[in-house]
C-alpha cells in the first residue's frame, strides 16, 4: 500500500469531525461525485440505532455527492472496523470526478446487499449538514430518503 490513500465518503463521514476521530491521519483533499451509483438507506445501523445506514448502489445514470479525502493505510484500517467490513460492508475501487474536473481512484464501501430501512434522524442529518457545509447537491439525498421511506420501514421525520 502506498503512504497515501483517497477515500470516498458520501455518509456519516462527511463530518470532518467524526473522521478526524475515526481516522486521525486523514485530510480532505476535496468534494467530488461518484457517476454510475445512486445514494440509498438500506440496512440496519451498527452505530446510530434501529434505521437504515447509507449505501452506494450501481446505477448508470446516478449520481453520489460526497468528499475525497486523503488517508493513511492504517486510516483505512481503522474504517475498515467502524464499518464492520467485510461483515455488513464491503471496500470497493470506485472513480471519483474531484470539483477540479480531475478523475480519481479511491476506495469506498457498499452495503453487502440489503433491503431500504430510513434512516435514524440524528444521522440522516449529519449527513445533511455535511452536504450544506461543502455545498454538496442535495437531490441524490432527497431521492434516497424519499425511496427509502417508500420501500421500507417507518418515517425517519421531517428535516428541519
Amino acid at each position: 500500500m502506498s503512504a497515501s490513500l483517497l477515500y470516498f465518503a458520501y455518509g456519516s463521514n462527511l463530518s470532518v469531525e467524526q473522521m478526524a476521530r475515526r481516522c486521525p491521519g486523514s485530510s480532505v483533499l476535496m468534494p467530488g461525485e461518484l457517476h454510475g451509483f445512486g445514494l440509498a438507506f438500506s440496512g440496519v445501523s451498527s452505530h446510530w440505532g434501529d434505521g437504515g445506514a447509507a449505501t452506494v448502489v450501481a446505477g448508470a445514470a446516478r449520481c453520489v455527492p460526497g468528499l475525497l479525502y486523503r488517508m493513511t493505510p492504517g486510516d483505512v484500517e481503522a474504517l475498515d472496523g467502524y464499518e464492520s467490513v467485510p461483515r455488513i460492508y464491503s471496500r470497493i475501487e470506485v472513480e471519483v470526478a474531484g470539483r477540479d474536473g480531475t478523475a480519481y481512484s479511491a476506495l469506498t464501501y457498499q452495503q453487502n446487499g440489503s433491503h431500504p430501512n430510513p434512516p435514524p434522524m440524528g444521522y440522516f442529518l449529519q449527513i445533511w449538514r455535511g452536504y450544506k457545509a461543502f455545498a454538496l447537491d442535495e437531490a441524490a439525498l432527497d431521492a434516497a430518503l424519499a425511496h427509502s421511506l417508500n420501500h421500507g420501514g417507518a418515517a425517519a421525520g421531517d428535516r428541519q
